[in-house]
């Protein structure tokens, strides 16, 4: 539940905000009926060139009305109120919303944009999958976050193709973000002795996080590989922590994360020191019978820590 000063915060900043919103909204409808009507006139690329000018100028008006507004911060929320909390956390809130308005001007007209165009099935598939990836990441760690909270995420996630075989965090980089999976199978690794040594598989609705590189801001040895082509929706690990000074649930939410991480690592570190072969992997196909399907036997086998041979043994029934 939120406060009384966070819901007042809240409601301030929505209705100011608002300006800069319907800006965005008006640029995107009109370049949508400029576009609708030279697609319609057979001519595709004056129809592109329309669509970057307004792109363009809908990005640089909207974030310079959202710089007026942040600078202007502390002033706005004085003559709405004498509360000094109210005052700051507002006035952190139109800052952070200067980074948000750069998306969203785009979002809003490239969606029109397409539809306009006649491509209705990309937008619609889009939205679907960053909605359905949100609410199951969410919902795996914090079902009880109302809509708000999970909008407020929404908003600062990142899309990201990631081809198979390609790396999204490599060796010596510093994790910036948490990543939640949208489609494909992705994996954390790392070398040990000169071999390739799996730690955690992820799929459709998981939560991929670096704990230690993310918290220290340190260079990682784990690396994430895509195993499929998969898509990905990173977030900021800054944003991340910036929403949790002004939002309850998604303080917990982040809590959650990394309650979760702990937890895996030790029932992990567990089951290599107390079962057997066969144990672990049948506890592997009874938890995540979507590795058994997917990944490479040799990955599993590393993820095991067993040898190929030895996988091999165990599926066969001899060990």
């Amino acid at each position: 539940m939120l406060g009384v000063e966070a819901l007042a915060t809240r409601t301030y900043c929505v209705n100011i905000i608002m300006f800069a919103y319907l800006f965005s909204i008006s640029m995107a409808q009109g370049g949508a009926i400029c576009i609708g009507h030279l697609i319609g006139e057979k001519k595709p690329h004056a129809a592109f060139l329309m669509g970057k000018y307004v792109m363009k100028k809908s990005v640089m008006i909207t974030v310079m009305l959202s710089c007026i507004l942040a600078l202007s911060g502390h002033a706005i929320f004085g003559w709405l109120t004498s509360n000094p909390d109210i005052i700051r956390m507002g006035a952190t809130i139109l800052t952070i919303d200067v980074l948000l308005e750069i998306g969203r001007p785009i979002n809003i007209f490239a969606t029109n944009a397409l539809r306009a165009a006649g491509d209705v099935n990309y937008p619609f598939f889009m939205d679907a999958l960053l909605k359905e990836t949100v609410d199951a990441a969410i919902n795996s760690r914090y079902p009880g976050m109302a809509p708000e909270g999970r909008r407020l995420i929404e908003e600062i996630l990142i899309r990201k193709e990631v081809e198979k075989g390609a790396l999204l965090l490599n060796e010596g980089q510093i994790s910036h973000n948490i990543v939640f999976v949208g489609k494909g199978m992705l994996r954390q690794f790392y070398y040990k002795n000169g071999k390739d040594v799996t730690e955690h598989f992820s799929y459709e609705g998981c939560i991929i996080i670096c704990i230690e590189s993310t918290l220290k801001q340190e260079p990682t040895h784990l690396m994430i590989e895509a195993l499929e082509p998969s898509v990905v929706y990173l977030l900021p690990y800054n944003k991340l922590l910036t929403l949790t000074e002004i939002s309850w649930e998604i303080n917990m939410f982040y809590r959650k994360i990394l309650e979760y991480s702990l937890i895996v690592s030790q029932i992990k570190a567990d089951s290599w020191r107390f079962e057997t072969a066969r144990e672990r992997y049948n506890q592997l196909m009874e938890h995540q019978p979507e590795v058994i399907k997917r990944a490479p036997l040799s990955h599993i086998a590393s993820y095991l820590l067993m040898t190929p041979e030895t996988l091999s043994r165990v599926r066969s029934g001899i060990l």
